[in-house]
């Protein structure tokens, strides 16, 4: 059974929540990218209301409302007749969000038993091995310079072992809830980057959209005192 769940874990989860990610910057960028993936509280709120047998509350019917808004926003510009965002941007953005809210669902009974760097290895190496063979990585034939060797070693370290590792660590002390919250800061850092660095545009109704994103998580995790 923690078999089964691992191999979920590592293919629905940690595999299609990076290649979907990543998809989703190579269609549109990465500030936009991952906006989209945080509507990833959505998701777990959808899966929290069927396991519980409940409708949604208020707030969280807000959520939704917001979370589509936003989407539209990014996605059309207010204008209905035009796409700014390309389709295949804002399809795989959107599964990147789905991704995000698997790899969070997916693993908490194998941590609770096993920690989280452990599920975190063995599902790096399931999901290598699987997208290796379905992109049959054999016939491909790369040349890289010493900045692209720089650019995969960051890509795989620090995007991919430390960042899902650290993230499934705080999901195991906190929840998936509040990790999201706390990892909220990575579409703030991405827009942040990709203005001053990379020098793409921006505009006010992008952080429009990006706000009413940006709020579900923070609606969702607020709870009032009693």
């Amino acid at each position: 059974m923690m078999f089964f769940q691992l191999v979920l874990f590592a293919i629905l989860g940690l595999m299609f929540c990076q290649y979907s990610y990543m998809t989703a910057i190579y269609y549109s960028n990465s500030s936009t990218a991952a906006i989209l993936q945080y509507l990833n509280p959505i998701f777990i709120m959808f899966y929290t209301c069927l396991v519980c047998k409940r409708l949604p509350y208020k707030k969280e019917l807000l959520c939704v409302a917001l979370a589509f808004g936003g989407t539209f926003i990014l996605a059309t510009h207010g204008n209905i007749h035009e796409m700014v965002l390309s389709f295949e941007g804002l399809f795989w953005g959107v599964l990147a969000g789905l991704a995000a809210s698997f790899y969070s669902l997916l693993p908490r009974h194998i941590m609770n038993k096993y920690g989280s760097l452990i599920p975190t290895g063995y599902a790096m190496i399931i999901g290598g091995v699987v997208l290796g063979a379905i992109g049959r990585v054999w016939n491909i034939s790369v040349s890289l310079d010493i900045f692209g060797y720089l650019g995969m070693i960051g890509i795989i370290v620090i995007g991919t072992v430390l960042a899902f590792s650290m993230y499934l660590i705080g999901v195991n002390l906190i929840g998936p809830m509040r990790a999201s919250l706390i990892a909220a800061v990575e579409p703030l850092s991405a827009t942040i980057c990709m203005c001053l660095w990379l020098h793409s545009p921006f505009t006010l109704i992008d952080v429009l959209g990006f706000i009413m994103i940006m709020s579900t998580i923070f609606i969702l995790s607020y709870k009032k005192k009693s």
